[in-house]
């Protein structure tokens, strides 16, 4: 039997069939392992890319919801009681929204967002100034108000007091007298307090309708720039396959928006006037 320094070749053939066999399941281990560890990497950044973009999603709408509530809040600011509420908490929301955008957006998106905040924030405080005349009546409104139901109940209880006295037979009593008088002060002082409340409620729709058109003309130039933001919060939630294309339609949709708004506003003012010359407020 051949043999090779003296170990039979039986042997040796035994070793390297071993080492043959080793070496194969140590490069299919590693090749294994390698792919492991790419997949691994693999599904890590697809759940990395995954976790941004339900974030995003979250963050986003909630964004697109409150930009939309703060155009209504201060299309309605005039008709707030400042007494009880604080405007500038009906803004807050926005504000914290479009915050919590700008931490995970990109630059291009953050600086779109941006600018309509800035432009939103000018019109809310623009619009909180304009907005004091209207508000300040409330109270005025109030205060005549509670004073004519004084007068009426005051009212009520002399007409009592007067019925009581003829049932019981006194229709001559001086007490009956004195109760007309007040009858007459209480009518004259009801009438005084009614005629207050509709001179405020006439000022105080004045005013409304002057802060209305005010609200839609400045409105325009936050429409300009909430059209961009849009874009760019639609485009980095890659919900349109045509960038150029959705563009485009909500460019358009801003522009149709401007133009009915302005339309129904005159509308809407023209028909108060006419109801105003032909119904005055009693």
């Amino acid at each position: 039997m051949s043999s090779l320094f003296g170990v039979p070749d039986v042997v040796w053939s035994g070793v390297i069939a071993s080492l043959i066999t080793f070496s194969g399941v140590w490069l299919s281990n590693r090749d294994n392992t390698k792919r492991q560890l790419n997949q691994l990497l693999h599904d890590a950044e697809q759940k990395a890319i995954q976790r941004k973009a339900d974030m995003r999603q979250d963050v986003y709408l909630e964004f697109a919801a409150q930009q939309a509530a703060a155009g209504s809040y201060i299309g309605g600011l005039a008709t707030l009681d400042i007494r009880t509420v604080n405007a500038s908490e009906g803004i807050q929301a926005f504000v914290e929204a479009a915050a919590k955008v700008q931490l995970i957006c990109s630059a291009e998106t953050g600086d779109a967002v941006a600018k309509m905040v800035a432009a939103k924030m000018k019109l809310f405080m623009r619009a909180m100034a304009r907005a004091l005349p209207a508000q300040a009546l409330i109270a005025e409104i109030e205060i005549a108000d509670e004073a004519y139901k004084e007068a009426q109940a005051e009212i009520r209880r002399i007409r009592s007091s007067m019925v009581a006295l003829f049932e019981e037979g006194h229709g001559d009593s001086p007490t009956l007298t004195n109760l007309g008088r007040s009858l007459e002060g209480q009518n004259q002082l009801a009438k005084l307090h009614a005629d207050k409340r509709a001179e405020l409620y006439s000022k105080r729709n004045g005013l409304l309708a002057e802060y209305m058109t005010f609200v839609v003309s400045e409105m325009m130039p936050v429409i300009d720039e909430t059209s961009p933001a849009l874009i760019a919060v639609r485009r980095e939630l890659e919900l349109d396959d045509d960038v150029h294309d959705i563009e485009y339609q909500i460019r358009k949709r801003s522009n149709m928006m401007k133009e009915q708004v302005t339309a129904a506003t005159k509308e809407f003012m023209e028909a108060a006037e006419r109801q105003a010359a032909e119904t005055p407020i009693q």
